[in-house]
């Protein structure tokens, strides 16, 4: 089998982690890949990760490169000559104009089956000319994966068209890389970020973005310091919206957060960062079937979320979790109150097996198999 893989940007992000883990267990099987991605990357650290993750399991790349005058129609032209040439099975797109190309190439070129993948909580068709190209794309698509429930029952409100293609196939994580670090390489990476034995730890991943809603873990952050926590508040993430991650660091300066919040970027150690963190903190404005969470629950660490439908469906996997409303003053207390309860770095209780399995790679991987093998 072969299968090309559409994306937004090679970057560290959710809907584009989802296509390298797939790509990675597909080769694992024998299947041979392509990954295609539309714009441009802003996260230089994540391209070249990706670029040498791809590289070393024999997987081409290519770039499109959208963003740079390149028009829908020369992107589809594009896409097809790579089509062409690659002779796919399947196109895999994710996410926006990913599964917009992919859709109307279907309609346009030589049939090949089609799967977009909504990875979206929010609503991303608000304009007249957006909700008009996704029902065109729609009809190109063989098969449409929502990453949970309440994503599909959205999805199905809006275009209705869509009902007789829709599949849930929830995000899953590989569980080899949550594997806990030894406790030296955990002291070394607390050093190289300069945090001390005696300051908390409270770690956020996601881009910088007003979906993810850093600007309120700031308001948390100086609650915790107007109490006198010692803490840290590490933010691990692209800023993939300029504008927003340049008030986030205004903000910053004006509540004189310099020493307790760190903006870490785009990292390749998440993991690692989850296993020395005391509460992994999730206050996004809506989701789907986030990553990083999945991640934090794998770990063990607390969790404290926001109450929006994706956190509550994955909140009872989670050993220690709080979901509440957008109250800074909620939030800093409900840390303060959890400081030294017995769910330590050192003794932390993963999710159950049975958990564990239903959370993992394997299982995602097996169910985009039998999605694909459906074709025909």
């Amino acid at each position: 089998m072969k299968i090309a893989f559409l994306i937004q940007a090679l970057q560290l992000t959710g809907s584009e982690k989802v296509a390298y883990d797939l790509i990675k267990q597909m080769r694992a099987r024998g299947v041979s890949c392509l990954l295609l991605a539309v714009y441009s990357s802003s996260d230089p650290i994540g391209r070249g990760q990706v670029l040498d993750d791809m590289a070393q399991i024999g997987v081409e790349v290519v770039e499109l490169n959208k963003d740079r005058g390149v028009s829908a129609l020369q992107a589809l032209r594009t896409i097809q000559t790579i089509m062409d040439r690659f002779d796919p099975d399947v196109i895999h797109s994710h996410a926006g104009m990913p599964n917009t190309l992919a859709g109307f190439r279907n309609l346009l070129f030589r049939n090949i089956y089609t799967v977009t993948t909504q990875h979206s909580g929010g609503d991303e068709w608000t304009r007249f000319k957006d909700r008009i190209l996704e029902r065109f794309s729609i009809f190109g698509s063989d098969k449409i994966v929502c990453v949970a429930e309440h994503v599909a029952e959205a999805y199905r409100r809006k275009f209705n068209q869509s009902r007789n293609k829709l599949v849930v196939i929830e995000n899953g994580i590989d569980m080899k890389q949550m594997e806990s670090s030894d406790e030296l390489a955990k002291t070394r990476l607390r050093n190289q970020l300069g945090i001390g034995s005696n300051e908390l730890i409270l770690t956020n991943v996601g881009r910088i973005d007003p979906v993810k809603n850093q600007m309120f873990l700031l308001e948390v952050a100086e609650r915790l310091r107007n109490r006198e926590i010692c803490f840290r508040l590490l933010l691990v993430g692209n800023d993939q919206d300029k504008n927003y991650a340049n008030k986030l660091r205004t903000k910053l300066l004006q509540l004189r957060l310099e020493k307790e919040v760190l903006l870490l970027g785009s990292r390749p150690d998440v993991q690692s960062i989850l296993q020395i963190s005391d509460f992994f903190l999730f206050p996004s404005r809506f989701e789907a079937s986030p990553l990083a969470l999945l991640e934090a629950i794998c770990v063990g660490v607390p969790i404290v979320c926001s109450d929006i439908p994706a956190n509550r469906n994955m909140s009872p996997f989670a050993t220690h979790s709080q979901l509440l409303a957008w109250d800074p003053e909620l939030w800093a207390e409900q840390i303060v109150h959890s400081i030294g309860a017995p769910h330590s770095v050192a003794s932390r209780p993963m999710a159950s097996a049975v958990d564990l399995r239903y959370l993992s790679l394997d299982r995602v991987t097996d169910d985009y198999l039998a999605l694909y093998k459906r074709q025909g």
